[in-house]
């Protein structure tokens, strides 16, 4: 009779011992696994950029909601953010409609928000976001089954807003060269009710 060579004997105790680990991993030690609750929407995130910039109560379809629009409640979204660069003492957020969307010189701001703390991590539906409101909250218009894009920009800044009477535009652009971090999306608003 043949004896195992040591190098067989080995792998053949690795397996063993491998599939010893691997069930027993596998027990439940008398608890069971619960089914998962229904999950929301994920969020949309296009942030390209440097910090994580959310939109939580997104449509299923990536869609800013109805609720949100002049017409139909003006009710101001919530958003998330993290991932602050250190460096922030400030950070300012810009909602508004795209010059190609709006139809006019410069893009339709629809909220601008000034000199909140970066410690924050969001602001909830409808609630103030801390900092210096330049421009409330004002949701976009468009007709039944017209659809128009709104843009979300979250700047990082070193420097408080100082001049509420420069225009929104400047203020974009100054803040577009002088930024420590900023993240952007992008979201459809496409009423479905009737206004």
């Amino acid at each position: 009779m043949r004896r195992p060579s040591p190098l067989g004997l080995s792998c053949f105790i690795a397996h063993v011992l491998f599939l010893a680990l691997l069930l027993g991993g596998c027990s439940t030690s008398g608890r069971e696994l619960k089914t998962p609750g229904p999950t929301r929407p994920p969020s949309v995130v296009k942030s390209a950029g440097t910090m994580d910039f959310t939109l939580p109560d997104a449509t299923a379809v990536g869609e800013l909601p109805d609720r949100h629009g002049a017409q139909f409640g003006n009710v101001a979204p919530p958003v998330s953010w993290g991932n602050v660069p250190d460096k922030a003492k400030f950070l300012i957020l810009v909602v508004d409609i795209p010059k190609v969307d709006s139809g006019t010189d410069d893009a339709s701001v629809l909220w601008l928000v000034a000199n909140i703390n970066p410690a924050t991590d969001g602001v909830g539906e409808n609630q103030p976001p801390g900092g210096d409101i330049y421009i409330p909250w004002a949701g976009p218009t468009t007709g039944r089954g017209a659809q128009v894009k709104v843009r979300f920009r979250l700047y990082a800044v070193t420097k408080p807003l100082a001049d509420p009477t420069e225009s929104p535009l400047d203020i974009v652009i100054r803040l577009d060269r002088t930024n420590v971090g900023k993240s952007e999306f992008v979201v459809p608003y496409a009423p479905k009710a009737a206004s």
